[in-house]
């Protein structure tokens, strides 16, 4: 029985996710997938393959989240404070 971050790697492997797709999908909180993934990303890393993160967006002013690297959805926008944001994309590849 593959465990919990094996059944999301193979997800994330299937095509590109939201923590909020993958937590449907799994059946598991949104706050667990974000938890899980900083492993996930060590875990891939080793075995030469990467997750790869599409970064959070502004939808109001177009501000990407690229300083740093998030895995959560960030509260607001710091250029406009907007709270409308787009959620980071995850995926694996190689």
């Amino acid at each position: 029985m593959p465990t919990v971050r094996e059944r999301l790697i193979a997800i994330l492997e299937s095509g590109p996710r939201t923590a909020r797709a993958l937590s449907s999908q799994m059946g598991i909180t949104e706050k667990d997938v974000v938890d899980h993934m900083p492993h996930i990303d060590r875990s891939l890393a080793a075995k030469g393959r990467r997750l790869e993160i599409t970064p959070a967006a502004c939808r109001t002013c177009g501000f990407t989240f690229t300083s740093k690297r998030r895995y959560n959805r960030p509260s607001r926008c710091p250029r406009c404070r907007s709270e409308r944001t787009d959620p980071p994309v995850f995926s694996v590849t190689r």
